[in-house]
């Protein structure tokens, strides 16, 4: 009685609870689940992942390579457009023109190609083949890489009919030119069309026109108003 008294007053000691501890087979069972499950997860999308992986390092690796070659191609075409211009400014035509068509072959894909065009387009209307300069000015149209360099060529391509006496397909070309910054250009090319037709009128309305988009030609549309009678309207 005395011992079980004393043994139940004596404070107990305060110790980890009881632990239980993995045999080997524990063990190696729980490894053999984690495998297992392993296995299950690489055979649904083991495959779909390492997919993924590859084709986002592709991705990334490839557009950097593109982008790359992208700088390179227009460092490179820029160079031969400048060396073009010297040589349109020396005069020296024909290689002039060796250099535009190498350079619309080999850099198509940048903005110097249609730049290119433009500037043999005007070589050929300097010598008078306007056949040949309409073929380069609708080639810029068409292959333009900005809305800009399309409207120019558009522009210059009217000119040239009215140059060639192609005054109806004129119309209709400069027809097609939106508003925005070349209401002006549009107008006075539309007004030198109907004038060129004997229509002073519909001139005279283009002209006017002009003047109100705020022409860079202001002097020069004045004088074309006041050769259609218009210069009195104008004044008003």
């Amino acid at each position: 009685m005395t011992d079980r008294a004393s043994s139940a007053g004596a404070p107990r000691k305060k110790g980890k609870l009881p632990e239980f501890p993995q045999t080997q087979t524990n063990l190696h069972i729980t490894e053999d689940e984690d495998v297992e499950r392993l296995k299950q997860w690489w055979k649904e999308y083991g495959t779909t992942t390492i997919a993924g992986i590859v084709i986002g390092l592709l991705a990334v690796f490839g557009w950097r390579a593109w982008q790359d070659h992208q700088v390179g191609l227009s460092q490179r075409a820029s160079a031969e457009f400048s060396q073009l211009l010297t040589a349109t400014r020396e005069g020296k035509q024909e290689a002039a023109v060796r250099m535009g068509d190498e350079i619309i072959k080999d850099y198509a894909t940048t903005p110097y190609a249609a730049l290119a065009s433009l500037a043999l387009a005007k070589l050929h209307v300097e010598k008078g083949d306007g056949e040949k300069a309409k073929e380069r000015l609708a080639w810029a149209m068409e292959n333009g890489d900005t809305e800009e360099i399309r409207l120019v060529a558009q522009l210059r391509l009217a000119r040239v009919m009215l140059d060639m006496g192609e005054l109806d397909a004129g119309l209709k070309l400069v027809s097609s030119i939106p508003g925005g910054s070349y209401i002006a250009a549009r107008e006075e090319v539309r007004g030198d069309l109907h004038m060129a037709k004997g229509e002073l009128d519909d001139a005279r309305i283009a002209y006017q026109q002009a003047l109100a988009a705020g022409t860079v030609s202001a002097d020069l549309v004045r004088m074309k108003l006041d050769s259609v009678g218009g210069g009195e309207a104008n004044a008003q």
